[in-house]
């Protein structure tokens, strides 16, 4: 296994930042919902959704929700990372 460039790409640190960090932001629920309403303002049915440094996707799947037929691209240099998020979309079309 070949050393990680950054902490961010250790298992101990991702876990630490979904347990712990991302799920004590205050009003995150509300930020969900906002984001939802400008995008659905914004762009009626996307085709695509980007989401850079996508944590466990939860925004990128919040947004799926929305918009059944648009493709999700999630992105994160973090493979810890990105294996939360796969298992958080693992359900999702």
């Amino acid at each position: 296994m070949t050393k990680p460039n950054s902490e961010w790409q250790t298992k101990e640190l991702a876990t630490a930042f979904l347990d712990g960090v991302r799920g004590a932001i205050p009003g995150a629920d509300l930020q969900l919902a906002v984001i939802g309403k400008i995008d659905q303002l914004w762009c009626y049915t996307p085709s695509r959704i980007l989401t850079l440094r996508c944590g466990n996707g939860i925004l990128g799947r919040f947004l799926l929700n929305i918009f059944p037929l648009a493709q999700g691209v999630f992105v994160d240099f973090s493979e810890p990372i990105l294996d939360a998020a796969r298992e958080n979309l693992s359900n999702v079309p």
